[in-house]
């Protein structure tokens, strides 16, 4: 018995002793694919609406609505890119009349991304915007970059006694590389 209780005692020893110089070494992988093709590209852009007003006063208004953001997907890393706010001039629907000395100010609003490894675009405002550049970015920003406008960050400047009917202006967001 002395000898079992012996022989199971130096058993017990050994498999509590450190075994000196054992080690394995595997990696860990993981590849991440890109489900976009590689583009710079506006996903959304905003509808201003400054809603109806009376004609015998100049007038400064701010948007009654103002529906979507501003949102550009960079999938190329290397890419510079910005975004440039082109306004047309408001034009009637009923007998094509320019509304002479009109003036459509976009204020800079707030921007967001959707990546942590991301940097905040470079926003501007675009007074009377003639090829104004809004929001802008550096090589390496991948992912959705957002420019939030609020009905407060559109203004517009109308004349005393403009004809009365309903205008529109093309808003062109054109978005092109850069250089920085």
């Amino acid at each position: 018995m002395k000898a079992r209780l012996g022989l199971s005692m130096f058993g017990l020893t050994l498999l509590l002793l450190p075994v000196a110089g054992q080690a394995a070494k595997t990696k860990a992988t993981v590849q991440l694919r890109d489900p976009f093709p590689r583009v710079t590209m506006i996903t959304e852009a905003p509808h201003v609406d400054f809603g109806t007003t009376a004609n015998h006063k100049k007038q400064e208004l701010t948007a009654k609505t103002v529906k979507g953001k501003l949102e550009v997907l960079n999938t190329r890393t290397p890419a510079n890119w910005e975004v440039q706010l082109t306004a047309g001039d408001l034009v009637g629907s009923n007998h094509g009349v320019i509304l002479r000395d009109a003036k459509l100010n976009a204020l800079e609003g707030t921007s967001s991304k959707s990546s942590n490894y991301a940097e905040l675009p470079e926003i501007s405002e675009a007074k009377s915007p003639k090829n104004s550049v809004v929001m802008s970015s550096k090589a390496g920003n991948v992912g959705h970059f957002r420019h939030h406008y609020g009905k407060e960050h559109f203004e517009l400047k109308i004349p005393e006694w403009g004809p009365a009917d309903q205008y529109t202006a093309n808003l062109t967001w054109a978005l092109r590389s850069s250089v920085k």
